[in-house]
């Protein structure tokens, strides 16, 4: 079961740089554990996004160590686009919660992702936020064999992008791209803006006749 078919808001712990009184925010997150708290959200006036993403990293990261991932929510108020930069850099962090509290259908909110096929071509996966790319499907779609989803350290020399930050427009490249097939199920969907901390809403017919772009099955 998912943290989304499990949201426990019983005890409900924020915080953030302005209230942990210098404490690594880990150490305050592992006593609240400790105390019963079941649901942990990050919220910050002041902190960039990225300072938001490494806190949001250090609280899945002390959760873990409790072994409770997929158990306590792990929530970042009203900034999606730190979401989806944190859910690509690994960091188990519930995005369906926060799309759907800033008024967006999770569904809609789609991420960027990029592998390598078995021949060395390059394709591009745009996926909603909440699903995990299906290799396979996604192989079937662009024609190969197999594909690898890239690794981190290759994205900027590639695209010019950084994990977090990737969009599907304005690559040093333009590869083969394939968004989800629900993607034109929408009037408009959100993708990066090509930076951490930047996300723009679309038209989605218009944006894949941008990039040459096609549509498939192709999440778990």
């Amino acid at each position: 079961m998912s943290i989304r078919d499990n949201l426990d808001i019983s005890a409900y712990l924020v915080l953030g740089p302005e209230n942990t009184l210098g404490r690594p925010v880990g150490d305050v997150v592992a006593q609240a554990l400790d105390a019963g708290f079941t649901c942990i959200q990050v919220r910050s006036k002041v902190a960039s996004a990225r300072e938001i993403i490494a806190l949001t990293d250090d609280a899945a990261q002390a959760i873990a160590r409790a072994g409770k991932t997929g158990q306590v929510a792990l929530l970042i108020d009203d900034r999606l686009d730190c979401v989806l930069a944190a859910r690509e850099q690994g960091v188990a962090v519930d995005g369906v919660t926060v799309a759907q509290s800033m008024g967006f259908d999770p569904a809609a909110v789609f991420k960027t992702l990029v592998a390598r096929g078995a021949k060395g071509q390059f394709y591009v996966f745009d996926v909603p936020v909440a699903e995990n790319l299906d290799l396979k499907k996604a192989a079937k779609a662009v024609g190969e064999k197999s594909i690898e989803m890239l690794h981190q350290k290759e994205l900027l020399p590639l695209t010019g992008y950084v994990h977090g930050g990737c969009s599907p427009v304005g690559m040093k490249k333009q590869f083969p791209t394939v968004f989800h097939e629900t993607a034109l199920g929408y009037d408009t969907i959100c993708v990066s803006a090509g930076k951490i901390g930047a996300q723009v809403e679309c038209d989605p017919q218009a944006l894949i006749a941008l990039l040459r772009a096609k549509t498939a099955d192709v999440i778990v």
